[in-house]
């Protein structure tokens, strides 16, 4: 299984997983008391497809993101957690 692992200025970790993926989408979240965490995910013309907010989490979060109904193809996975974002991309078969 492979995945995406990104650091977010040093202050948090985040893991989306498989990637590619066919039906869901695991992100997971790393940071000392999260307050709030968004998901949102786009396709390659920027539309919005999915939005999720959490909040009251503890320091280790899993979510996940039940995308059965995209179309295969590329999309963006945009994550918010406590004001730090980041953006990757991933691919559905």
């Amino acid at each position: 299984m492979s995945g995406i692992d990104a650091m977010v200025n040093g202050q948090s970790s985040i893991l989306i997983y498989p990637n590619p993926f066919t039906n869901e989408l695991s992100v997971v979240i790393q940071k000392q008391n999260i307050k709030q965490a968004s998901f949102i995910i786009t396709n390659v013309l920027g539309q919005q497809l999915y939005k999720k907010e959490e909040t009251n989490l503890s320091n280790y979060y899993t979510k996940q993101l039940d995308l059965s109904k995209l179309a295969s193809g590329v999309y963006f996975v945009e994550i918010n957690v406590d004001g730090e974002n980041t953006v990757k991309q991933v691919v559905k078969q």
